[in-house]
């Protein structure tokens, strides 16, 4: 795996896995558009973004317990994110999770559920609207294992497609998504020959 790939900020990243793929976020709005519109002409992204799929497609399925023994302590039970609540797209989330099945050619989840919690609460609310939470087994790259950077954050990087396991609205309003790996996303544009 190369470092470089992970060394680029995420949303570049998650925005040039889309453009590869082919695959549409799972809520619109006007900057995934122009994120994505940047990517196109961003060919470090896309590389990078290619690399990290080839080498999700290529790992092992684990559980996040799994995942946590291999990689040392602290063990957890929990692969993860929160996500803040957006108004303006909190209904279009909704129904793409009613769907049963949810397409991230890239993303992030964190073993450490504290670490998870905030990167959905943001500086304006407390709480996160939603959890998005994986089940069983589930390839991934452990981020800061080829980064050397941000250990404290456990981040495993993650693709594919997700079926939806259960949805439940718990205190707060915040919905606690549970995902199961189905398949790996493909993508659509050649490869450079190197």
């Amino acid at each position: 795996m190369e470092r470089a790939a992970l060394e680029l900020e995420a949303w570049p990243l998650r925005a040039a896995a889309r453009v590869l793929t082919g695959r549409r976020h799972y809520f619109d709005a006007s900057f995934i558009t122009e994120q994505e519109q940047k990517a196109r002409s961003n060919p470090p992204a896309l590389e990078a973004a290619a690399v990290l799929m080839d080498a999700v497609n290529g790992a092992p399925h684990r559980t996040a317990f799994e995942w946590s023994q291999e990689l040392g302590p602290p063990l957890s039970v929990f692969a993860g994110r929160r996500l803040e609540p957006k108004p303006d797209y909190d209904g279009q989330i909704e129904d793409a999770l009613t769907t049963g099945r949810v397409e991230m050619p890239l993303w992030g989840v964190s073993l450490d559920y504290d670490v998870a919690w905030k990167y959905g609460t943001g500086k304006s609310h407390r709480f996160p609207r939603f959890i998005f939470a994986i089940a069983g087994a589930f390839p991934a790259v452990a981020a800061w294992v080829h980064s050397g950077h941000l250990s404290e954050e456990q981040e495993l990087i993650c693709a594919g497609e997700y079926t939806v396991v259960d949805t439940v609205v718990g205190e707060m309003g915040v919905t606690t998504v549970r995902f199961e790996y189905l398949r790996p996303i493909e993508q659509l544009m050649p490869k450079s020959a190197d």
